[in-house]
């Protein structure tokens, strides 16, 4: 299955929110004690080329916020990103699915 990538001009601030679905039986049932980390990375690399802001909301809702300046760095084309939620008492982590983005170019008509 293709996933259609969300489309972000390069140099404007990224904001997602995302709602965390707890799966029965997962080792990880809230938010409470976890410490959720979003990282950036090119589609078809392993390193990551930038780090979301995380902030936690009610109903196991997330806000990822990659700013501007960070943005601005990035070069045109596809990154996966998501999101590893490690529980800060025993350092047990699941990650979320990967999301794709497409950063285009300023001037682009994708909003």
């Amino acid at each position: 299955m293709h996933q259609k990538a969300i489309p972000f001009k390069r140099g404007n601030t990224i904001e997602l929110s995302m709602w965390f679905g707890i799966a029965p039986g997962s080792g990880i049932d809230s938010l409470i004690g976890v410490k959720p980390v979003c990282r950036l990375r090119p589609r078809h690399a392993r390193e990551a080329v930038a780090e979301f802001e995380v902030h936690t909301r009610p109903e196991n809702r997330l806000l990822l916020t990659l700013a501007a300046d960070k943005c601005a760095l990035l070069k045109e084309g596809d990154y996966i990103f998501d999101v590893l939620f490690v529980r800060e008492a025993d350092g047990y982590a699941e990650s979320s699915g990967d999301v794709l983005i497409e950063i285009v170019r300023e001037t682009s008509r994708a909003d």
